[in-house]
């Protein structure tokens, strides 16, 4: 990182992009975490080496996820803010993710940028992780 009249200068290979995710486990339930490296934490999760809640109950689908703009720390309170709600309110983030921007704005006030990805950009994005 390189410093240019007093700023930070980050060069672009060294952001690090987030996704917050849905999982729909084979109990009917959700599991939501967020990570850095979505074809990994798939992995662990589908194989029983992830969360506690995920060695019980197996995921049978990435039920929504998104890409989180900004820091860890984004994507942690978006997780939470998820986590919070109650099933339906999950159930309509899952029939509709770009609606979790709308949400997160009415109860916060202020929302980090948030963009879903569809199944096909959840395949890039995991390819693009692998690599």
């Amino acid at each position: 990182m390189k410093k240019a009249a007093g700023k930070k200068i980050v060069r672009a290979e060294s952001v690090k992009s987030f996704f917050v995710y849905i999982l729909e486990m084979e109990n009917g339930s959700f599991y939501t975490g967020y990570t850095d490296d979505l074809a990994a934490r798939w992995a662990k999760h589908s194989s029983g080496r992830g969360a506690k809640f995920t060695r019980a109950f197996r995921p049978v689908r990435i039920a929504a996820c998104w890409k989180v703009g900004g820091e860890k720390g984004e994507a942690m309170r978006v997780e939470a803010f998820i986590k919070s709600l109650a099933r339906s309110g999950k159930d309509s983030l899952v029939a509709k993710p770009s609606s979790l921007r709308r949400l997160y704005l009415e109860k916060k006030g202020d929302a980090p940028v948030l963009r879903p990805l569809s199944a096909r950009a959840l395949v890039k994005a995991a390819q693009s992780s692998l690599s």
